[in-house]
C-alpha cells in the first residue's frame, strides 16, 4: 500500500517530547560560555539532528529555528557552518510563515555562512532579501542587523565605500532607537 499521498503524522505525545528536548537544548545554549562551547564541541552531533528533526515538523518550526539561531555562534566559530548552510536553507524552505522577523534573521544567518563559504552572490542576495523584508514589516531590528550583515559583506569585498554605507545607515539606526 502507498502511503506516500498521506504520509503518517508523528503521535502528539512523540511531537511533544522532542519539542521538550528542543527546550532542553535552548536551556543548554541560553548561554553560550566557552565551558559550554567545549561541552557542545562534544554533543554536536546530538544538536544538529535535534535541529534536522525538528525542521521537517511545522509544529515545531519555531522552536527549532531559535535553537539554530541560539546555536549560531557556535556553530560558526566551531568550524561547523559548512554542515549548518544546508539546514539554514531548510529552515528557510520549511518556513510556516515568510515574513517575519524570525524568517529575516534566518536569512540574514545563511548570508553570512555563505560569505564564510565565499558564495559571495549568493550571501549579498540573501542579506538584501532580508533588508526589503525589514522595510516591509518595519522592523528596526532587522533592519539593523540587515545593515550590519551588509557592511560585514562588502568589508570582505574590500568595498569601501559601500561599507561605509551600510556601516553609517546602521549606526544612525542604532543611535535612534
Amino acid at each position: 500500500m502507498d502511503n506516500s499521498a498521506n504520509p503518517i503524522q508523528p503521535d502528539p505525545d512523540f511531537l511533544k517530547s522532542i519539542q521538550a528536548g528542543l527546550r532542553y537544548w535552548q536551556s543548554k545554549t541560553k548561554r553560550l560560555s566557552p565551558e559550554q562551547m567545549q561541552w557542545l564541541d562534544g554533543r554536536h552531533k546530538n544538536l544538529h539532528q535535534a535541529i534536522e528533526f525538528g525542521l521537517t515538523q511545522p509544529g515545531l518550526w519555531q522552536d527549532t529555528v531559535e535553537l539554530l539561531l541560539q546555536t549560531f555562534d557556535f556553530s560558526e566559530s566551531g568550524g561547523y557552518w559548512p554542515e549548518w548552510i544546508p539546514v539554514l536553507e531548510k529552515a528557510l524552505a520549511n518556513a510556516p510563515k515568510r515574513k517575519t522577523l524570525l524568517h529575516g534573521r534566518i536569512q540574514n544567518r545563511l548570508g553570512q555562512l555563505y560569505r564564510l563559504d565565499r558564495r559571495i552572490q549568493e550571501a549579498e542576495e540573501q542579506h538584501n532579501e532580508a533588508l526589503a523584508l525589514a522595510d516591509k514589516i518595519a522592523s528596526d531590528e532587522l533592519l539593523l542587523i540587515s545593515y550590519t550583515c551588509l557592511a560585514e559583506l562588502k568589508l570582505t569585498q574590500k568595498n569601501v565605500e559601500q561599507t561605509r554605507k551600510f556601516g553609517k545607515l546602521g549606526l544612525a539606526l542604532a543611535n535612534a532607537l
